[in-house]
């Protein structure tokens, strides 16, 4: 179910073919696959088989570990021959260790994951990298799907402008719906450094603050027709109180009405994102009775236990 065409959509299929990707005359466009992690190693597998399992020859993979102690470490050192480098040592949260896979990044873009997410499909990130070619934008944004408990969502991004848009409107609920995901992201890996990287003063939502502070420099946006990525909820931004915060602190610094901002904020950002897809099966009568009777099954089943 997609959760798309509140202003129009401005994404569109790229006409590049994959030769052109490999014989342009500045070289092929090569991506690094940053991940970020620390004490995962019940996901961190799964993250780097999707990694590494990508058709698109032109990528390094590079792992910041933020000194894992709970065999992460160990699992990563299995893939050391596929991985181009492994960082460890502390560090202050997981926008630190992104800033770091900044200053090491080889590729022309950079595109982060973290323990647990994926990629949508093995050709995902050869899509994507097709979609860019002839354009090389700062910023390079695909849809992803929305995993939550058995839930699915197929997700394209509201725009950075349409976003402001709604803003502008005090349409503050409807601009803080689907958000941009970073694992769907690509970014020029230059314009990441002459950006100063991520805020780590934001600790959960660095990466949105990110994407408003590169609007405001009249940053290249490209919008992808690619599935890129599948993202589990319950990573960082899920913390509803904080997230809140952190996006009141970012869009009050912006202009936009705190007042508003505060009371539309209560319940969380994330959880926005989980209202609005549910709403859309919902307004989908037979999907809708598949809901409320998954719901019955589950409270049985708790019952029973």
């Amino acid at each position: 179910m997609l959760m798309g065409g509140l202003l129009g959509s401005s994404y569109s299929k790229s006409l590049v073919r994959r030769e052109e990707v490999l014989s342009s005359e500045r070289g092929p466009l090569t991506v690094t696959v940053a991940i970020a992690v620390k004490n995962a190693v019940s996901s961190i597998n799964r993250t780097l088989d999707s990694v590494l399992e990508q058709s698109y020859v032109h990528k390094t993979v590079l792992v910041v570990d933020g000194a894992s102690s709970d065999g992460t470490l160990e699992l990563i050192r299995r893939y050391s021959s596929s991985i181009l480098e492994t960082v460890t040592e502390p560090d202050a949260g997981v926008y630190d260790g992104m800033n770091k896979a900044v200053r090491l990044a080889h590729g022309d873009y950079t595109l982060f994951m973290n323990a647990g997410d994926e990629f949508n499909s093995r050709v995902s990130l050869e899509e994507a990298a097709c979609a860019i070619a002839s354009t090389m934008p700062d910023i390079a944004i695909g849809r992803y799907l929305y995993l939550d408990a058995g839930f699915t969502a197929l997700v394209e991004p509201l725009t950075m402008e349409d976003r402001i848009s709604l803003l502008k409107r005090r349409r503050v609920r409807a601009a803080l719906s689907r958000p941009i995901c970073h694992q769907a992201t690509l970014t020029r890996t230059a314009f990441l450094r002459s950006m100063g990287g991520y805020d780590t003063n934001f600790r959960l939502l660095a990466d949105q603050e990110f994407l408003f502070r590169s609007h405001d420099t009249g940053a290249t946006f490209q919008y992808l027709d690619v599935v890129i990525c599948r993202y589990r909820f319950g990573g960082l931004s899920s913390d509803a109180i904080t997230s809140s915060a952190e996006f009141l602190e970012l869009l009050s610094n912006r202009g936009y009405d705190s007042r508003l901002l505060r009371r539309t904020l209560s319940g969380g950002f994330h959880a926005k994102v989980k209202t609005a897809a549910r709403s859309i099966i919902q307004s989908v009568p037979f999907l809708g009775r598949l809901l409320a009777l998954r719901r019955v099954s589950s409270l049985r089943n708790t019952r029973k236990r």
